[in-house]
Formats: structure tokens, C-alpha cells, sequence
């Protein structure tokens, strides 16, 4: 690891919409009344005004961990969570409102080219987790069954797709898909299914297919409305088994009133992860997953062990994510991973 020097980062026009699934718990943990630094010494309290839009989201788990456990109070971070939509983000991150969000790598790409100046400060999740999902009763064959992901992809032509926000950055993400599977735009149709929306559309029979993720995919399957066809990080290693998912951002001009605010952050997600992949501590983990928003299942220890979760910022994760925006649509440039990462924090 090393620490990161460059901050500087051109901008340039275009606009969109942006998904971000976030969500902080309190509570568990007594946290000190203010932080230490790595000496001991103490330290000021930092707030951070944060977005958390889609409450437990476990690509996120780390944040609501640092929350419940304190961590972010002993680092000197006072978190100060606001439900704020998607929609309204991008304008509530330009004017201050909100100091830091969470989001997929490739969607920051957006952020930066519609003028919004963040900077990666954390890492979350390394693995892409959204997951191809068939409606009961509904024949989409498994990658493994037909010879590679293009021809399950290839299976959906004709059908009625559910997806968070078809023009957000999911949306363009399978319409991208679909694109490189020989599927035209018109030979399918999307159904926005954000959230609980894709259990209603399932249930109402609504849509032949979902994208879902995040933990919100497990009590389809568990409910009998779907059966899981393909998972994006594993079965599509080609595009996205080296991207980066999942990261923390905060907003430049926080950065620079507050230089010290990148490294307290990332700290206290460290110290997250290490509390989640500690075994003895998963009974705790789930239940604040739980209080924080994340569907209750019975396998629901067993995804979070199955997550990467990482405090590092992987340059050529970020890179591969920042490339996978412009091949997508979500961005109309292709942004450099080393000017999108905020001074001080810790990168591999």
C-alpha cells in the first residue's frame, strides 16, 4: 500500500442521473466524544454530512458497521446521515448539503464529467455483485448450460426487463450487456423496478427478468418469485472481474477544508472490515445489517462472508470501472483513476 498524492481533476460537461445504495445504522457501540489520531492524541471532531439514499445495501455494509461500532466517532468523524434520493444528489453533493456518499466506481465517472467534484477517499466492495434473475416460470438458460454469459444475455431478447432506473447507470450497465449479446435496442423491454418495486413487478407478473443486488436479490429467490440465472463479477470476469464496485466519494471543497477527513474515513472503514471478517463477530454484523435496512434470510451471514470487502483504493479497479462508464454510456469520457483519488488515503 501507499499513500496517494494526486487531487487535481479537469472537468467536463454532460448530464445524468445518478444510483447510489448507501445506508448508516446507530446504536450498538458507546463511541468517545471525539477521536484520537494513529498517536493517540486526541482530535476534533469532523462532521461529514452523508448520503445514505437505499437503507442496507451490503456492497455499503462497511459504513453501516463503521456507524454502529463507533468507529467513526473514535476516529474523530462525526457522520451526520441524510436520506437524500438519487435523483437529487448530484445537485445536493454540488451545493454542500451533502460532504460524502458511497456509489459503484463506474458511476462516479458521471459525477465528475456533470461538474460534481468528488474524490474516491475508501474503499467498500471489490466485487460486482448484481445478479441476472429469471421470474418463476420464466426459461433463461445459465451461462453454464448454453456456453458463456452472451448467450444467457442473448436469452432475454423479447422479454419485459426489470432494472433500478433503465437511464441511470444499472440500466445502461444491461443495456450495454445486452448490446455486446447482439440484442438491439427494441428487441426488449425495460421496466424501472428500483428497490421493493422488482418483488411487486415479480409478484404481479409484470416483468420476465430482474437485475437486482445488494442483498435485496437473496428473498426474491428465497420467495419463490425468481430463480437466479447469472451473477455479473462471476460469470462476466471479462468486463467486470477487475472493476472495483463499491467506494466511498467526498466532495473536493470538504477535502479541502478538511485535509484530514479522507484518512479518518478510510481508518474507520478498516477498522469495519476487520470486525466483519472476524467470525466470532457475524451475529453482530448481521443484526446491523438488519437494523440498517438489508433483507432478513437465512443466508444471510453466508453473503456477506462471500463479499471482498476492501478499505484500499485499487487504482486499476477504479480504472477499469471509469472504463466500463464510457464503454456503457454512463460517462462520454473516460476519467484517469489517479486524479479521481483524494490525497493521503491508502491505494494498492
Amino acid at each position: 500500500m501507499h499513500k496517494h498524492t494526486r487531487i487535481t481533476l479537469g472537468t467536463v460537461g454532460a448530464l445524468a442521473l445518478a444510483l447510489s445504495l448507501v445506508a448508516c445504522s446507530t446504536g450498538g457501540h458507546t463511541p468517545k466524544p471525539s477521536g484520537s489520531d494513529p498517536t493517540g492524541e486526541p482530535t476534533e471532531l469532523i462532521t461529514v454530512n452523508y448520503s445514505a439514499p437505499v437503507p442496507g445495501a451490503l456492497p455499503f455494509l462497511p459504513v453501516d458497521i463503521a456507524a454502529a461500532q463507533g468507529f467513526f466517532e473514535e476516529e474523530g468523524i462525526e457522520l451526520v446521515v441524510t436520506q437524500t434520493s438519487a435523483q437529487a444528489l448530484p445537485a445536493a453533493l454540488t451545493s454542500g448539503q451533502i460532504d460524502m456518499t458511497a456509489d459503484t466506481a463506474y458511476n462516479v465517472g458521471r459525477y465528475l464529467e456533470n461538474g460534481v467534484e468528488v474524490r474516491f477517499v475508501s474503499g467498500l466492495n471489490d466485487n460486482v455483485d448484481f445478479t441476472l434473475l429469471a421470474a418463476d416460470g420464466v426459461d433463461i438458460p445459465g451461462p453454464d448450460e448454453v456456453g458463456g454469459w452472451r448467450a444467457s444475455i442473448e436469452a432475454l431478447r423479447g422479454l419485459r426487463i426489470g432494472t433500478a432506473a433503465q437511464a441511470g447507470p444499472i440500466g445502461l450497465t444491461v443495456a450495454a450487456l445486452l448490446e455486446e449479446a447482439g440484442v438491439e435496442e427494441g428487441e426488449y423491454t425495460f421496466v424501472d423496478t428500483p428497490g421493493a418495486a422488482a418483488g411487486n413487478a415479480l409478484e404481479a407478473g409484470q416483468v420476465d427478468a430482474v437485475f437486482s443486488g445488494g442483498g435485496f436479490d437473496a428473498p426474491l429467490v428465497a420467495n419463490g418469485l425468481a430463480t437466479h440465472v447469472l451473477s455479473l463479477g462471476t460469470d462476466i470476469p471479462d468486463i467486470f472481474g477487475d472493476q472495483v464496485n463499491a467506494a466511498l466519494t467526498m466532495t473536493a471543497t470538504f477535502i479541502e477544508e478538511n485535509p484530514e477527513a479522507p484518512a479518518r474515513v478510510q481508518r474507520a472503514i478498516a477498522r469495519a472490515m476487520e470486525y466483519i471478517q472476524d467470525p466470532a463477530n457475524i451475529d453482530s454484523v448481521v443484526a446491523d445489517a438488519i437494523a440498517s435496512g438489508t433483507p432478513e434470510t437465512d443466508e444471510l451471514a453466508e453473503k456477506i462472508q462471500s463479499y471482498a470487502y476492501s478499505a484500499a483504493l485499487s487504482i486499476d479497479g477504479i480504472q477499469a470501472a471509469l472504463e466500463w462508464a464510457n464503454r456503457a454510456g454512463i460517462s462520454s469520457t473516460v476519467i484517469d483513476a489517479n486524479d479521481s483519488i483524494a490525497e493521503g488515503v491508502e491505494t494498492v
